[in-house]
């Protein structure tokens, strides 16, 4: 809960609702002061590793994704294509594009050619496919 403060999304009635708790409860664990320095280091840790902007676009993206987006998609109203692009979307960003099997990129595979002087070469070639 202290990260979720931290972030400053939701207000802390909305996050103890998330959690279950009371308002009230959460307010007071706000008020400990050794909430508030987790509270604290967790935005100064933000900050620096500059996921603040990140983590608060993901957790909109998922806030809207839960109410808005939703909506419009199950709306009948919505065009077709729109629809299309919002699935398009949510399969991306959820990794669930097929991914192209291992080797099958079709590019060459190993070749290693050793050059021992101008002589004519007259070794064997050993040639393998990789599984």
């Amino acid at each position: 809960m202290a990260f979720e403060v931290a972030l400053g999304m939701l207000s802390l009635d909305e996050i103890a609702k998330k959690h279950g708790i009371p308002a009230q409860e959460l307010r007071e664990y706000a008020a400990n002061p050794h909430f508030d320095k987790m509270v604290k280091d967790f935005k100064a840790d933000l900050e620096a590793h500059g996921v603040s902007f990140r983590l608060k676009a993901a957790l909109q993206a998922e806030i809207y994704m839960d109410t808005t987006l939703w909506a419009m998609a199950n709306d009948p109203t919505t065009p077709s294509q729109t629809k299309l692009d919002f699935f398009k979307q949510l399969t991306r960003v959820g990794g669930l594009e097929p991914k192209p099997a291992a080797g099958s990129e079709g590019g060459p595979g190993f070749r290693l050619i050793i050059n021992l002087g101008n002589e004519t070469p007259s070794g064997r070639l050993i040639e393998a496919v990789a599984e």
